[in-house]
């Protein structure tokens, strides 16, 4: 996961459009896509149901 960023999806045409410049800013990172409508309807996002995947090693945001 240390090389992996995970971002939310909806569904709309946007979509493709924000992966592809995700993949243009963090080249070196793969982009992993979740569909997110109905953790949003309910209230949650991302951090909701990602919070407690842990990794062995650590990777500041600066150093991506």
């Amino acid at each position: 996961m240390e090389d992996t960023l995970v971002i939310p999806t909806f569904g709309i045409k946007e979509d493709k459009e924000a992966v592809r410049q995700l993949e243009a800013i963090f080249p070196k990172q793969n982009i992993a896509t979740i569909e997110s409508n109905e953790i949003a309807y309910d209230g949650g996002m991302l951090n909701c149901i990602t919070w407690n995947i842990k990794t062995e090693k650590k990777t500041p945001c600066n150093k991506l």
